[in-house]
């Protein structure tokens, strides 16, 4: 079966699961948030981030992460900020509230990968087996995450949501359980991913060992 066949399996009407544009919207408007956030420390700290180089990431990692955690969690009623704005929430598939706990995995899962891509790693830490694992975070991870906004239309459940079981409800809707179930394809199209990342580092060795990209990295060498 494949993902176009989801269509043609019955759907559980249920109007209380928020809808793809609203999530969108609310989390380009924490972004956006965030991204003011940042705009301000960096006017205050210009000289300190620049000699973070890519490690610099890691501030906006240490702004993110307890930002979504806390707010989507019980403490803050589920909502960030932009979910506030556009009426929606996060719960649990009974209709509670996130512990703490869970909605920080949660907000791990989603930031993690957007701030380990670009991290400043040195070339011999990425060997051996904490490469392979860079790569299912950044790359399984992310492409998961897009691809389960997309296509999981029946629940609209997220990689990040998946692993916790929470899921994106409308504020205005009373709290009540969610009984629509994710289609298993999804589960197995997240696996393909996943293992299909753990691919990536041997197809940059091999593209690294090629002309141009050999002596651009032997000029790099020489330029440290």
């Amino acid at each position: 079966m494949t993902v176009g066949e989801e269509s043609s399996l019955p759907v559980v009407e249920n109007k209380n699961i928020a809808g793809f544009w609203r999530r969108l919207l609310a989390i380009c408007i924490d972004f956006l948030l965030l991204g003011l956030i940042g705009l301000v420390l960096g006017v205050f700290f210009a000289d300190y981030f620049s000699s973070l180089g890519g490690w610099g990431r890691i501030i906006g990692f240490v702004i993110a992460w307890p930002y979504f955690g806390v707010m989507n969690s019980r403490i803050c009623s589920g909502q960030t900020f932009g979910k506030e704005l556009l009426k929606v929430k996060v719960t649990m598939l009974n209709g509670t509230s996130l512990s703490i706990s869970k909605s920080l995995l949660r907000a791990l899962v989603f930031c993690l990968p957007i701030f380990l891509n670009g991290a400043a790693f040195s070339m011999e830490a990425l060997h051996g087996w904490f490469v392979y694992v860079l790569a299912i975070l950044v790359f399984g991870f992310s492409i998961s995450t897009v691809y389960l906004y997309v296509f999981n239309r029946r629940t609209r459940q997220s990689l990040h949501d998946l692993v916790v079981g929470s899921i994106v409800v409308k504020a205005a809707e009373p709290a009540r359980k969610v009984s629509v179930v994710t289609w298993r394809g999804h589960y197995v199209a997240t696996a393909i991913i996943l293992v299909a990342a753990t691919t990536v580092p041997n197809f940059v060795w091999k593209l690294a060992n090629k002309e141009p990209f050999t002596s651009l990295l032997s000029l790099q060498k020489n330029s440290c």
